[in-house]
């Protein structure tokens, strides 16, 4: 689930509209319909809407819009006007954006037009920019009799968190104990000036000046000690708790069906995952020095009272409006820090893709027009700190006015009351050391619960990972071996989208045990998605995939993806040794079956040529290998784990003609499960089995046997 909520369905009396990030790349329509229907009170979050409009990964079109508008009951009412006529537009509405996107129009005035944006957060666009972006297409939308208001968005909590940390509760006791005894000890600190001043300078008493330096310097010292027993084990708990709550989430992550990662920028990812930071700072010590700042604040509060409960007052009024400054400003500094998370997300993808794509970059020599691209970006993040800085500012300068009127004020009264008798010039020390103390309390206690409210904001994006539903439960061990696998198709149909034609449609196959099945057929024609289906990898839209007769549900899939092996197209090495790559990272490999694996595919004698032969170190992706080697080591890779299935998508592509031929006899006679896709015609007369994708799909979906 991912609804970024910045406001209820009811606020102030009336109805707003709550800002929606989008997740997926090309769901801002999606995100629109959410904020439009939390604005007329149904509540669902975008997890919810795109399970149920199930669009593809190449957005919606107006159309598409409509209709998914209608399954939530609103009526939706298709515009075509200038931006002028803006300002009649029944509001909130659909704006068509910048010909590829859409955002909720939710304010209009004579100085411009107000937008949420579910790719930037909230805008404000003066009049003569807005006629830069809209294209003249708008959609009304009001609810139909079929409408329904209320339900619930399911938030990620932060107890969420707890029940998954180990020793958390346990440490946070100890920082509470802790940050006890610390403000306690810093009670003491404001009557050691007290007696100081009123007893020992008055009384001119200088064996009461040294028995109260040697006490208070022992409790300093005694401070300065649970000081830095607390900061140690922060830094433990924080480190422990850091490390354990990533792990979580990286393992539930890594668990997310394929189809989830396909349709999410990797920046966005990696800004989510970030979203941990706040979280862990906030576990570890935020929530217990906010409850003993808030014990000790009325500790202090009562022997302010006792000492003078008109100062006291002029304290309580300045920090009641502190409390209603960072309230009314909370709003203001969610949209803003929501905006450069945003942004940042953002640049960093843009960042990661420009290295990914360096090659063809330099290949181009596109490279400034590249820089050019991620400059913008870069700029859109640093106005967004620009804005969070200049709002940090406003607030510091308040804050500045605020406490220096009021030290002014409490100064000027006490120095009435010491001219009046009521007071001595030890208890105004005292009591100003107290006010001190207290100020900076509840300045904390506030700026905490300011931070557990733009929490929220952290929460939700990490809920795009921790509540999306993982695809299997984990195996821990490898699965039994259960010999060569069966595997059959019963009518099966896939589409990327409801909005889309399904790429296979009424698949009827059955492969035997231990046979070679090669698919052929023109581009784009479903090739390798019905292989990803057979291995896993996606799920069918209609019909069932069955695995020695039994259906490939998402129990079973992990214990099948142990039991095969599978070689796509995109298929990458990581940065290694040859010999980790092959033995995918095994702690214990195989010497002698990784040198039969790699004869198997040709490349022994690359291997004993090398200098470090498999201690042999390559980079990210297989830099330093040719085409045609990258793609027989990934096949050595498959091997290397005795599948009882494998599956091949153009596992010949880039390999000369003896090399190809060469693995054609490999695949020949492998005593498995082979499920082949290929153009090369080399491999066809070695099938058991012909799957053609290209003569009419709808008709030819069964096998034919290969004549010879």
């Amino acid at each position: 689930m991912k609804a970024e909520l910045l406001a209820t369905a009811l606020a102030g009396g009336r109805a707003r509209t709550p800002l929606v990030m989008q997740s997926e790349q090309s769901e801002c329509a999606l995100a629109c319909l959410v904020m439009v229907a939390g604005y007329h009170g149904r509540h669902l979050s975008l997890s919810e809407l795109r399970a149920q409009a199930m669009l593809s990964g190449q957005g919606a079109g107006l159309r598409d819009v409509m209709q998914i508008a209608a399954g939530l009951g609103l009526h939706a009412r298709p515009l075509r006007l200038e931006p002028d006529d803006l300002r009649a537009l029944r509001l909130p509405a659909i704006l068509h954006w910048d010909l590829d996107h859409f955002v909720v129009a939710v304010a209009v005035s004579w100085r411009g037009l107000t937008v949420h944006d579910p790719a930037r957060g909230r805008r404000f666009l003066p009049w003569r920019e807005v006629d830069e972006h809209v294209t003249g297409v708008a959609l009304e939308l009001t609810p139909g009799p079929g409408f329904q208001t209320g339900g619930r968005v399911a938030r990620m909590r932060l107890a969420d968190f707890w029940s998954h940390s180990l020793g958390l509760i346990r440490n946070l006791l100890a920082v509470l104990g802790l940050s006890l005894a610390l403000q306690v000890l810093a009670l003491t600190s404001p009557f050691y000036v007290q007696l100081v001043v009123d007893e020992a300078l008055v009384k001119h008493d200088a064996e009461l000046l040294w028995i109260l330096v040697l006490a208070f310097g022992l409790l300093a010292l005694l401070r300065v000690l649970v000081t830095w027993v607390r900061g140690r084990l922060v830094l433990h708990a924080g480190e422990a708790i850091g490390f354990q709550m990533g792990s979580n989430l990286l393992h539930h992550l890594l668990r997310l069906p394929l189809p989830w990662f396909e349709r999410r920028h990797l920046g966005d990812i990696v800004s989510r995952f970030g979203s941990l930071a706040p979280v862990q700072g906030l576990l570890t010590e935020g929530f217990a020095v906010a409850l003993v700042d808030g014990l000790m604040a009325f500790t202090t509060l009562a022997v302010m009272l006792l000492y003078s409960p008109r100062l006291t007052l002029v304290v309580l009024l300045a920090l009641a409006l502190y409390a209603i400054l960072r309230l009314a400003t909370l709003p203001m500094l969610r949209r803003r820090q929501q905006a450069q998370i945003a942004a940042a997300a953002d640049e960093e993808t843009a960042f990661l893709e420009t290295l990914r794509c360096v090659q063809t970059l330099k290949a181009f020599g596109r490279e400034l027009d590249r820089h050019a691209y991620w400059q913008n970006r870069r700029a859109r993040t640093i106005n967004a700190e620009v804005a969070n800085g200049r709002l940090a500012l406003g607030l510091g300068a308040a804050n500045g006015v605020l406490f220096g009127v009021e030290n002014l004020v409490v100064i000027w009264l006490g120095a009435h009351a010491v001219l009046g008798g009521s007071f001595t010039v030890g208890m105004l020390y005292a009591f100003i050391s107290f006010k001190g103390q207290f100020t900076d309390r509840v300045i904390t206690l506030v700026d905490r619960a300011a931070e557990i409210g733009l929490l929220r904001l952290h929460l939700e994006r990490l809920a795009e990972i921790g509540q999306a539903e993982p695809e299997s439960a984990p195996v821990p061990a490898r699965a039994a071996r259960r010999g060569q696998a069966a595997i059959s198709f019963r009518g099966v149909a896939f589409s990327h989208g409801s909005n889309l034609k399904p790429v296979l449609e009424g698949v009827d196959l059955e492969l035997p045990a231990g046979g070679l099945m090669v698919i052929t057929g023109p581009s784009g024609c479903g090739k390798t998605t019905l292989l990803r289906l057979a291995c896993g990898l996606l799920r069918p839209t209609v019909g069932e995939v069955r695995i020695d007769g039994a259906v490939l549900v998402p129990e079973v899939l992990d214990g099948w993806r142990r039991r095969s092996a599978v070689v796509l197209q995109d298929d990458r090495l990581l940065a290694g040794t040859l010999g980790e790559n092959v033995a995918f990272f095994d702690p214990d490999p195989d010497p002698a079956w990784l040198d039969e694996c790699a004869a198997g595919v040709g490349l022994d004698g690359v291997i004993r040529a090398l200098p470090l032969g498999w201690q042999t170190r390559i980079g990210e992706g297989g830099a330093g290998l040719s085409g045609g080697q990258r793609q027989r080591l990934l096949l050595a890779r498959a091997l290397y784990v005795r599948p009882d299935a494998l599956f091949v998508d153009e596992g010949t592509a880039h390999l000369d003609g003896a090399s190809a031929r060469w693995v054609g006899d490999l695949l020949d006679r492998l005593p498995m499960t082979r499920m082949v896709v290929t153009h090369d015609p080399l491999l066809l007369p070695r099938a058991d089995m012909r799957l053609d994708l290209g003569q009419n799909p709808s008709v030819c979906s069964r096998p034919s046997p290969v004549a010879g």
